[in-house]
């Protein structure tokens, strides 16, 4: 019994081990759409190479995100990196860094983790179960809002320009109606002959 409990210690010691030697899956992907990127315009290795680039956050998303996961909302890459502990080093781009997480070393994000913190730790806001929204996060919400007013004028400004004209063909259409409730002088019933100027004659313009 004795060895057999010593035997499944074992098993559980190389089980731990094996699950430390894999990486998490978030940051397996992560390092493998960044070391592999095809579309170096969107994503790349930093000059560098400790840390990653994202150049255009919207096509990102657009483009690379579903390649590699079941998402393509940039908002939620970056929360997912605040959690593994990377960090936006840079302030005038998408620019983020681990320790671990480097070109030429994928050895090395076996050790990324999970970021572990007592709730001692956190903020009073934060421990009131309230949530909060990194720098990365609100910058990209601030632009998505500008994204979204801009398409609401643009909207705005169709639906004006379609009500104009709607006003206008229903004017004409009116005035239309009220020439053919008249006997049009340039109607001759007894040739058959039309004019069709004097009946629509703003049709004619």
């Amino acid at each position: 019994m004795v060895k057999a409990m010593k035997g499944r210690s074992c098993d559980g010691v190389a089980l731990s081990k094996q699950r430390r030697k894999n990486p998490a899956p978030f940051v397996s992907k992560t390092y493998d759409l960044v070391e592999g990127s095809d579309v170096p315009h969107l994503v790349s290795w930093s000059q560098e190479g400790t840390s990653f680039v994202v150049w255009s956050p919207r096509d990102f998303a657009r483009i690379v995100l579903p390649r590699f996961f079941r998402h393509c909302k940039f908002s939620s890459f970056v929360r997912q990196l605040n959690i593994y502990g990377f960090r936006k080093c840079a302030p005038d781009r998408w620019e983020f860094k681990h320790e671990k997480f480097q070109r030429g070393r994928r050895h090395q994000v076996a050790e990324i983790m999970k970021r572990k913190r007592r709730q001692s730790d956190l903020p009073s806001f934060l421990q009131a179960g309230e949530k909060c929204t990194s720098d990365a996060e609100r910058m990209e919400l601030m632009q998505e809002n500008r994204n979204l007013q801009k398409e609401r004028a643009e909207l705005l400004f169709q639906i004006r320009h379609y009500s104009a004209m709607k006003e206008e063909l229903h004017k004409r259409f009116s005035q239309t109606i009220l020439y053919l409730g008249k006997k049009p002088a340039g109607v001759q019933h007894g040739n058959g002959n039309c004019n069709f100027g004097a009946i629509f004659p703003f049709a004619m313009q």
